[in-house]
């Protein structure tokens, strides 16, 4: 049984796949497998991943059924002990392996893992902004300290293989951004041991579902768990915090029936001024918000409107 199985699903990524691959492959600490599921590339993602001669990369292939299907399956053939997630178009740095390492053995009684991250956008590569999280190795509270950034991501979390038995697998009916939902249902379970410092690049890709044009019926509105929020203040703040951003998507790509829908689900009293305040900006008021956003990251400027 390998230490780790680095889980990576793969859709058309035939510009990426390689160094993301070789990223992996460059690891100080060599003791996993790499499981690759294909949901049905139509590129030449496959020719690419098998050009590598490496018996630690397992290839599977299957018709296009979605990113949390394609997850899933890795997850299932996966025979580490500890489940490591990487997008098919982000990087490891050669100690990432490494770090997760550490953590696991200075917590052992903990199961859920993750670093920092940096951002690659079109202007360049900036670190995560984590509010209130401290430099160093740390036990976390999910909800309370992803308000600015969330401490897990798709690329840099890390999890023991008894997690998907004990809060399910990743989502099929969620089309795109499953991630957040499983990241709720983690923090739901465990605390997370992180360390701000990145130890891999989430690589912005045009093409990519993420990136593409905002559409919300794609997406959850977390509804699924509106009843444990009652109880659970800090997972209803962020759940608010997440419904602000998909309300303000919508008014800039003029969904109003969605906007509305997601205004009325907000708890306002989780929001702060400035929040509170982007609620009755028009849709031009907002376009001019995201110009300026824009402008300010030219210059390396990158203000953060969801913190606490």
């Amino acid at each position: 049984m390998p230490r780790f199985s680095v889980i990576v699903p793969l859709f058309n990524k035939e510009n990426y796949i390689k160094e993301t691959l070789e990223s992996v492959l460059q690891q100080t600490y060599t003791d996993f497998e790499i499981i690759i599921v294909d949901d049905g590339s139509t590129d030449k993602s496959a020719a690419i991943v098998k050009e590598f001669q490496n018996d630690r990369i397992k290839y599977f292939y299957q018709e296009n059924l979605g990113a949390s299907q394609a997850r899933n399956k890795a997850i299932m053939l996966a025979s580490g002990e500890y489940l490591a997630l990487l997008d098919a178009d982000d990087l490891w740095y050669p100690n990432h392996l490494q770090v997760i390492k550490r953590l696991i053995l200075n917590f052992p009684n903990e199961k859920i893992f993750a670093t920092g991250i940096h951002i690659q956008d079109r202007y360049g590569a900036h670190a995560a902004k984590y509010d209130l999280v401290k430099p160093g190795e740390q036990v976390l509270d999910f909800f309370k300290n992803s308000l600015a950034a969330p401490i897990l991501s798709g690329s840099t979390t890390v999890f023991h293989h008894s997690i998907p038995k004990e809060i399910g697998y990743f989502d099929k009916e969620i089309l795109s951004n499953q991630d957040t939902d499983y990241w709720i249902r983690i923090g739901l379970k465990h605390n997370i041991v992180f360390t701000p410092s990145p130890t891999a690049t989430y690589v912005y890709a045009p093409e990519s579902l993420s990136n593409a044009s905002f559409d919300f019926n794609r997406k959850t509105d977390f509804s699924k768990f509106d009843h444990i929020a009652i109880n659970h203040p800090d997972l209803a703040r962020f759940i608010s915090y997440n419904r602000l951003a998909a309300y303000l998507n919508c008014v800039l790509v003029k969904d109003k029936k969605n906007a509305q829908f997601l205004k009325n689900k907000i708890n306002k009293k989780y929001l702060n001024k400035l929040q509170r305040w982007t609620l009755h900006l028009p849709s031009a008021a907002l376009k001019f918000l995201v110009i300026l956003k824009e402008k300010l990251k030219r210059i390396g400027l990158r203000p953060v409107l969801f913190k606490k």
